[in-house]
């Protein structure tokens, strides 16, 4: 049992404060206590409580048989959570790494953990050897919070390129 322990400082003029904690592992369960601390001394720490016991993966596959794809297209992620909250991503560019979509997705601060992995299906030719010029990016995106999450990806600058979201 790990029983480290860190001080998040009062900062004038902020209202929410947070800590990241860092490498985790999104198959294990983790025990978090706060206590807070004012002028009379530190309060009792409340029963910990398991953070992060919603794990879910979600994957998003570009695909495009046209051989017409350029480096213009890009998509939006929208995440839309149990109660109904909504955020959309900055465009992303069919081609981004995973750490790219990973980024942006964490940028909307709706998430608790998220990790992204990129699959390129892409090919030049098919199995008999004949030009296909296929498009086919996956990006599986494992999502580890509290919240059931759903993506939905906006296509509108996408042009040949259909998303499909699983």
């Amino acid at each position: 049992f790990d029983h480290s322990s860190a001080t998040v400082s009062h900062v004038s003029g902020l209202e929410k404060y947070y800590f990241v904690i860092k490498n985790l592992d999104p198959l294990e369960s983790y025990f978090v206590r706060v206590m807070a601390y004012s002028a009379q001394g530190f309060s009792e720490p409340k029963m910990a409580v398991p953070l992060l016991s919603n794990m879910q993966t979600i994957d998003i596959e570009l695909v495009d048989t046209s051989g017409t794809v350029n480096f213009s297209e890009t998509f939006k992620v929208q995440v839309t959570t149990d109660d109904g909250f909504q955020r959309i991503t900055n465009p992303i560019s069919v081609y981004a790494t995973s750490r790219e979509v990973e980024n942006e997705l964490n940028t909307l601060g709706v998430i608790g953990a998220i990790s992204v992995d990129r699959e390129d299906r892409s090919s030049v030719f098919d199995s008999s050897n004949i030009e296909t010029n296929s498009f086919d990016i996956r990006y599986a995106i494992t999502l580890v919070g509290d919240d059931e999450i759903s993506l939905s990806v906006n296509s509108d600058s996408l042009g040949p390129i259909t998303a499909v979201v699983n």
